[in-house]
C-alpha cells in the first residue's frame, strides 16, 4: 500500500513515520511548506527512516518516496509511474 502525505506542519511528521512502521510506502509532498518547516520535518523523517532501516529517494525538489525495510523503492517507482502519479 502507498500513501500520500502533504504535511502542513511539524506536528504531522510522526504520522508519516507511523505509516512506514505499519509497512506502508509513503510519497511525501513538501510543496506547501516554508523552507524552515520543511527542514524540520525532513530531519524528523530522516531520523525515523534510519531507525526503521527504511529508504528514501528524491523525486523532485519537494517530493520524496519513502519505503520501509521490506519494500524496494525501485518497485514503487514503477507502480507510481503505472498509476500516472509521477513521470520519472
Amino acid at each position: 500500500m502507498i500513501t500520500v502525505q502533504e504535511p502542513l506542519g511539524y506536528d504531522e511528521a510522526p504520522l508519516i513515520i507511523d505509516d512506514l512502521r505499519l509497512g506502508k510506502a509513503v510519497v511525501v509532498n513538501f510543496e506547501q511548506l516554508e523552507a524552515s518547516v520543511k527542514r524540520q520535518i525532513f530531519d524528523f523523517i530522516n531520523g525515523g527512516i534510519y531507525a526503521i532501516d527504511g529508504s528514501i529517494q528524491k523525486v523532485t525538489r519537494d517530493i520524496f518516496v519513502l519505503a520501509p525495510k521490506n519494500i524496494a523503492i525501485d518497485g514503487l517507482k514503477d507502480e507510481l509511474k503505472s498509476r500516472g502519479m509521477f513521470p520519472f
